[in-house]
């Protein structure tokens, strides 16, 4: 794994910073932490220390163990460093080349990818001079994880507040990932969509949307130049993610043709409804002992955006109860698909998945079985990736 350096400067947001050293070490990453003396005003070195089990760099130059120089020693062990809150002092620093502290040393020594996320009053976030060295370090290359607009510490509301922590751990991820997507617009839609049996009741499946969602993050995570999220409201969309809520099939429908116009790829993972209502009701049906509903064929979504955009590369999705390889060939010449991932019934609402990939002569490229659905859409696009590379 990756070594991540995480620099902390003086904000009433440094609170947080535990958070999300905390999330990095889930993901199994190696960190350390580097405060600025006005940090250690906001959050005591002591917390951090503890959370590490390791020591943090605090001052310049107050170490010399083994003879190794702080911020020469953490330049060269560090991969990638996030500064997190970032003060709109330590950027303007950074912006002008000055290294008058350890924090700020470090990073002039660092030849890696830097990550800043601000976290300051909105007065102080929306100066033009801070605005202004924001731009020169985009200018080189630094990622600037932009904080968002809402309540803040010092009781008014406005755009400064730290980034959410999601966001954050997304940006670093993506930052650490080969962009093996660079360039290409890809559109996904997740979980289940409803038909209307009246104005109260709806039929729907038991589709998460866990799968697509993981497809769009890792899509995102592969640099996609875009990554449009065609969604049910009970999926929640990653950060950093164009999300278009979708309820009936219809709705989905219209914002996929929208999407997939200009849109080099598709992961059709929703789970679209087959039927639906003949003669949907006004109002609410009573309750009564019996009721019959007449349902109607809904249209092939996948089928139609294939023909209607030929230039699209289709990922389609199956779930199926039995003979899944020979139904998945079956959908891939009814459908024109490019590729097809079938899923079995265990896979229905689960974090892992029994799992085959075939491309659109009927060729198995991959089985998965009982593997976590993040890593399915991992592999599945490392797949898709090469084949349109060639």
């Amino acid at each position: 794994m990756k070594n991540i350096l995480v620099g902390i400067c003086g904000s009433i947001a440094g609170y947080k910073s535990p958070l999300i050293i905390r999330e990095l070490q889930k993901k199994d990453y190696p960190v350390k932490v580097m405060m600025t003396e006005a940090a250690q005003n906001f959050i005591s070195p002591r917390v951090l220390q503890y959370l590490l089990r390791d020591e943090i760099y605090s001052e310049s130059f107050n170490s010399y163990q083994n003879f190794k120089i702080p911020h020469i020693d953490a330049a060269q062990w560090a991969d990638l460093i996030l500064i997190s809150p970032a003060s709109a002092n330590t950027i303007a620093k950074l912006s002008l080349g000055i290294s008058d502290n350890l924090l700020t040393s470090t990073l002039l020594a660092f030849q890696g990818p830097v990550l800043i996320a601000p976290a300051m009053n909105s007065k102080m976030w929306e100066n033009p001079k801070t605005q202004e060295h924001v731009e020169n370090l985009k200018k080189r290359g630094r990622v600037i994880i932009y904080p968002e607009t809402g309540e803040l510490a010092c009781g008014t509301t406005g755009s400064g507040r730290l980034a959410e922590l999601s966001k954050i751990i997304l940006e670093v991820e993506k930052a650490l990932t080969p962009p093996l997507l660079k360039n290409l617009k890809v559109v996904v839609s997740a979980g289940g969509s409803c038909e209307y049996i009246d104005q109260v009741r709806v039929i729907t499946n038991l589709s998460s949307g866990k799968m697509g969602v993981s497809f769009a993050r890792n899509a995102y995570l592969h640099h996609a130049k875009e990554v449009s999220l065609v969604h049910s409201p009970s999926v929640p969309p990653p950060g950093g993610i164009k999300s278009i809520p979708s309820l009936i099939s219809d709705e989905f429908r219209k914002n996929l043709e929208v999407e997939a116009e200009h849109s080099d790829l598709l992961i059709m993972s929703a789970a679209i409804s087959d039927f639906k209502p003949l003669n949907p009701v006004s109002g609410k049906i009573p309750r009564k002992d019996n009721l019959s509903l007449n349902l109607v064929s809904n249209p092939d979504i996948v089928a139609g955006l294939k023909k209607k955009f030929p230039h699209l590369f289709v990922l389609g999705f199956a779930l199926e109860t039995e003979n899944y390889i020979d139904k998945a060939r079956q959908k891939i010449k009814q459908k024109n698909l490019d590729m097809i991932l079938v899923n079995s019934l265990q896979s229905l609402n689960n974090e892992c998945a029994d799992a085959w990939l075939l491309n659109n002569q009927g060729e198995i490229l991959c089985e998965f079985k009982n593997t976590a659905k993040n890593i399915i859409a991992q592999r599945t696009l490392k797949i898709i990736a090469d084949q349109l590379s060639t």
